[in-house]
């Protein structure tokens, strides 16, 4: 199926990336190194765009290969790993600065939100795919569900407050248990 979204035409490849997809994302990002770090970045950990722009330095625990990740609330906080295949991105983006200094500085301060949507505007007209960052969550949680992966750490892997908004996310609907249906013969079986 084809969409057109202004004036580009994109492919729609279903709920989910594939894997040549992503590739063909990743590659288109590799002519700006700060657009291949942060869709490298989103790719892997499948973070909303606020949470990117509001990493800071003290964030990033380089010894430990732990990123602290804080909701825009500023209420809840989760944990995640950093890969080894990320490790060099996040120290390039750390050194040199204080802890309180942004990850991803933009010319005042924090990166803003509409910088990052036009690199992922530039990458749907690069790739021809609608990319938005639900898809690319969505992806990520389905990826790790048919991997064998627990509905409860996804949950907390995306910083959701319950497992529904996890099953939400990878289409899985909770099926109450089936219903044994009795026909009057059994039950006049039964009684005799």
């Amino acid at each position: 199926m084809i969409e057109k979204r202004g004036k580009h035409l994109y492919r729609s490849s279903g709920i989910i990336f594939s894997t040549v997809e992503l590739r063909n994302i990743l590659n288109a990002s590799r002519s700006n190194p700060k657009h291949f770090t942060w869709i490298r970045i989103l790719l892997h950990f499948g973070l909303k765009i606020d949470e990117l722009i509001s990493l800071r330095r003290d964030d990033v625990d380089l010894k430990n290969r732990i990123l602290t990740v804080r909701a825009a609330d500023g209420k809840s906080i989760r944990t995640l790993d950093i890969p080894l295949c990320l490790w060099n991105d996040f120290w390039n983006s750390a050194s040199g600065k204080t802890d309180e200094e942004y990850l991803f500085p933009g010319r005042n301060g924090r990166l803003h939100r509409k910088t990052v949507q036009k690199m992922i505007r530039k990458l749907e007209i690069l790739t021809g795919l609608k990319i938005t960052l639900a898809k690319i969550r969505q992806t990520i949680a389905v990826r790790l569900y048919q991997n064998g992966v627990s509905i409860s750490f996804i949950a907390s892997f995306f910083g959701f407050r319950s497992l529904q908004a996890a099953r939400r996310l990878i289409v899985v609907e909770v099926k109450p248990p089936a219903v044994k249906r009795i026909f009057i013969e059994e039950i006049m079986d039964l009684g005799a």
